[in-house]
């Protein structure tokens, strides 16, 4: 039987129909998808969380332990003079002077130190402050003399000397004038050995004119490390 070939163009013409239709709708769902991502709305970057924080201005060297430089010294300062004794300085003459040492316990003591010191010029005028740790069982405590040295320097800025093998730190103020900072002598840490020392040069040839006031109590926010330093 002979088959017309009208038959054969509308089957034909059904199938790209059908072969169109299927690829017209998967483009437009493509496109939607597309186009709802650009649509979806942008993350926001916090400017606050991603702003740098700003760098802490470094503090300057007043006095150590609730005892201050420049100040004429008076018991009342500390929570008990130990006791007392004449010693020797130089002052910016070059010249020997007499002065007066002083073994205290602070009204403010740091945990990092175990004795405690204030040396004062001829008219009792504080211009060093000493602090020292030693260990009885001479255990090496250099971790620890290297974590109170970052305590200083979160304080009072970046050391302007240090040793080498961290066996000293110096903290000081100013590179011009008359000495004024702070000093970390840690050469014997191995053997559970430091020192600490806030000098005032200036405070050296102060007189009568100075002050005999205590230093200003700190803010009850101030961790307890870094109390007194």
């Amino acid at each position: 039987m002979k088959q017309h070939p009208i038959k054969y163009f509308l089957a034909f013409g059904l199938c790209c129909f059908y072969a169109a239709s299927v690829m017209s709708c998967a483009s437009s769902q493509g496109q939607s998808q597309v186009a709802g991502e650009t649509l979806s709305p942008p993350v926001v970057v916090s400017e606050t969380a991603s702003a740098p924080a700003a760098a802490k201005t470094a503090e300057p060297v007043a006095g150590a332990f609730g005892i201050p430089l420049g100040k004429r010294f008076a018991p009342s300062m500390v929570a008990k003079v130990i006791s007392q004794e004449a010693h020797s300085y130089q002052g910016q003459d070059k010249a020997e002077h007499e002065g007066t040492l002083y073994r205290v316990e602070p009204g403010m003591p740091n945990g990092y130190f175990t004795h405690y010191a204030v040396k004062t010029n001829k008219d009792g005028v504080i211009y060093n402050i000493e602090a020292d740790y030693q260990d009885t069982e001479k255990q090496n405590l250099c971790k620890q003399t290297e974590h109170l040295a970052q305590l200083l320097e979160a304080k009072y800025g970046k050391p302007r000397g240090k040793g080498m093998l961290g066996d000293w730190y110096a903290f000081r103020e100013s590179v011009s004038g008359p000495y004024k900072g702070v000093r970390l002598y840690a050469p014997k840490c191995r053997i559970g050995r430091y020192s600490i020392s806030y000098s005032d040069d200036n405070a050296k040839e102060m007189g009568t004119e100075a002050l005999s006031e205590p230093m200003e109590p700190e803010p009850p926010t101030e961790p307890k490390e870094m109390s007194g330093l």
